[in-house]
């Protein structure tokens, strides 16, 4: 899932460490060498949570490991795995800086619009569950976000988890000075 491959730096720098300092487990449920390489498939406890199973490969070339990645249809739990065992997830941190933007105070969205593009994909669909059409990032950056600032709204995070396909989050909205309630998303 990643755009960039991780290299031994990262893996020997980031990742490793961080078994460490949450005391994270890796145990080797199934292993097998094949024609290439390996197969295993290796169950996470990380953070004192176990994040599953992950079947993995790599290619082995002169008796090392040269090449690792997630077995075929195992891409998203392995990357929610990865993303879990580092110390900060990022993805988890950007979004609430980005929700905290949204207090009642005057400038909400100069605050947050520029943050949008290193959290949202430019063509997120947003389901408000009202809408028979999704709103699309256009919505989101010219109408959502100014009406913060226009009604002096108020977003604020009860909850909020890294999951295997991404975020869950509850958040509780008040609108015109209305407390609309807390809202899963």
């Amino acid at each position: 899932i990643d755009t960039e491959p991780k290299d031994m730096e990262w893996f020997r720098n980031i990742f490793i460490p961080s078994f460490d300092k949450d005391r994270n487990v890796a145990k080797i449920e199934a292993l097998e060498r094949t024609e290439s390489g390996l197969t295993t498939v290796i169950r996470n406890i990380v953070k004192g949570k176990d994040t599953g199973a992950a079947p993995q490969r790599g290619i082995v070339k002169n008796g090392r490991i040269v090449y690792w990645e997630a077995a075929p249809g195992s891409e998203v739990k392995l990357q929610s795995m990865v993303d879990q065992v580092l110390a900060e997830d990022d993805l988890l941190r950007k979004y609430s800086a980005f929700i905290e933007c949204f207090n009642g105070s005057p400038g909400a969205a100069a605050k947050a619009l520029p943050m949008l593009d290193a959290i949202f994909d430019p063509e997120i669909k947003i389901y408000t569950g009202i809408d028979t059409e999704p709103k699309d990032m256009e919505w989101f950056r010219n109408i959502f976000i100014p009406s913060f600032d226009k009604d002096r709204n108020v977003a604020k995070i009860e909850a909020l988890e890294r999951t295997e396909s991404g975020l869950t989050t509850v958040i509780r909205n008040i609108v015109k000075g209305k407390d609309t309630g807390a809202a899963p998303q």
